[in-house]
């Protein structure tokens, strides 16, 4: 996938992922041809594969461009659980849109690889415990807000609702309360 600054590329990056985004909504995405997001958003095939190679590197840069490279980003200080699970809820909530688009495309494992990729890049998972701890959290941790992220937007959770059930099952209860 194109990582460069050249400004032409970058904007024909996204024109392609404005496309895709638009293609996913009216039709499933193994049914949308790399020819049919070229003619949308006005690019050639050579562009599209000098910039993606594939259209799972779209849903890819989709994730990183609307939704952050890191998705439980915590701005003050180390994070405690609640304000994880605060985070992370309103994440869900503010990108309801393309995580649906995911879930109902069977593109969500894209999202699984994006939390595993932030988590063990985190400073908090680089302290202390053991590497082998360190990535079975980071694995455990992303496959569970994966599969909730899922679950949340199918069922158009609010906020609350979602922080509420990710504390809950992070502290290792299966019913609030």
């Amino acid at each position: 996938m194109y990582q460069g600054r050249n400004r032409t590329a970058l904007a024909s990056q996204r024109q392609i992922a404005r496309a895709m985004l638009e293609l996913m909504g009216e039709e499933p995405f193994t049914g949308i041809a790399v020819a049919e997001i070229c003619r949308r958003a006005e690019v050639s095939r050579q562009t599209f594969y000098s910039l993606f190679r594939s259209k799972e590197n779209v849903v890819i840069y989709l994730l990183r461009e609307n939704c952050g490279a890191t998705p439980l980003r915590c701005e003050d200080g180390e994070p405690d659980l609640r304000k994880l699970c605060r985070v992370y809820s309103r994440f869900v909530v503010q990108h309801r849109q393309v995580l649906r688009l995911l879930a109902d495309n069977d593109l969500i494992s894209l999202l699984h690889n994006q939390y595993y990729a932030f988590l063990t890049s985190a400073w908090e998972f680089s302290t202390d415990a053991r590497a082998e701890y360190r990535d079975c959290a980071a694995v455990f941790l992303a496959a569970g807000m994966t599969r909730l992220t899922e679950e949340f937007v199918r069922k158009n959770l609010d906020a609350d609702m979602i922080e509420d059930i990710a504390y809950t099952l992070l502290r290792g209860y299966y019913a609030a309360g």
